[in-house]
């Protein structure tokens, strides 16, 4: 689901909103949730599911199509691990 799909959505189940007030509210929940987590805070959604940054270390790599060796640098990346109700959910519970 794309964000406009996801604004469309909520602005189909609640008439009483309109959808750039929708809009608005998405982008600050993302922008603020973007923050918190370069601040290398982590974000709990219960329920939901929990978002942190993991650190990862320089390392090699292979390009599958040419075969050469690659030296990738470190970096980081967002995780998501996915709360009770929603493996539930997506387990048919």
């Amino acid at each position: 689901m794309l964000k406009r799909e996801l604004i469309a959505a909520l602005t189909r189940r609640h008439k009483e909103l309109k959808a750039q007030d929708v809009d608005l509210i998405a982008r600050l929940i993302f922008e603020s949730m973007a923050d918190a987590l370069s601040r290398g805070e982590e974000i709990e959604l219960r329920g939901f599911g929990s978002f942190r940054i993991r650190d990862y270390e320089p390392r090699a790599a292979r390009n599958p199509g040419t075969g050469e060796t690659v030296q990738l640098d470190a970096r980081r990346g967002v995780l998501f691990k996915a709360g009770l109700e929603m493996r539930g959910r997506l387990n048919g519970r």
